[in-house]
């Protein structure tokens, strides 16, 4: 969470704003480093480690476009795949496959969605231009492909495009009409 530009290096700007030396020194009190929810634990490191080489078929230590659609059921639609992908939130450790680390990334802002560092993440996936606002369109267009996967499986579900974006609007009172930002 400390590092602001996805690069993998902390400034030191960016390590005297961050909770590390705190935590550190409540893990030498506590001992049991498992209890501390702020950084990674062996048995963090092993789950995820598990999830990777699961999806990894040829274990390569490289998921490609394909093995990582598998996540969690097949639930990333095609389009969201496609933005990972395209590295314009995050570059990747290989050319055009996420490695161990790109993958740690992603499941930490997939899987706590209340971070700062997921809430960007994942706003930068929908922002399709790249201009800092998500607009009604950029919602549509991520919502067709998933409406349709819905009706594909038979879902009871029935989700309103418009009664989303009313409700959107009403939580979040952005300033300028269909307009999102961070």
């Amino acid at each position: 969470m400390a590092n602001r530009k996805y690069d993998g290096k902390m400034t030191f700007r960016e390590f005297k704003k961050s909770n590390i030396l705190k935590s550190l020194f409540d893990i030498e009190a506590e001992g049991d480093i498992n209890k501390n929810q702020d950084f990674f634990s062996y048995e963090d490191f092993y789950v995820i480690y598990i999830r990777f080489w699961e999806l990894d078929n040829d274990h390569d230590f490289q998921l490609s476009r394909e093995e990582l659609s598998k996540y969690s059921g097949y639930t990333l639609s095609r389009k969201t795949l496609e933005r990972i992908f395209s590295q314009t939130v995050k570059k990747f450790e290989y050319e055009e496959k996420m490695g161990f680390g790109d993958f740690v990334w992603f499941i930490l802002c997939v899987e706590d969605k209340t971070t700062e560092q997921s809430i960007e993440y994942w706003f930068k996936i929908m922002d399709l231009d790249g201009n800092g606002i998500i607009t009604g369109y950029e919602l549509e267009y991520f919502y067709e492909e998933q409406s349709q996967r819905l009706a594909y499986m038979e879902s009871n579900l029935d989700f309103n495009f418009e009664n989303i974006i009313c409700q959107m609007v009403d939580l979040l009172k952005p300033e300028n009409g269909i307009q999102f930002t961070l």
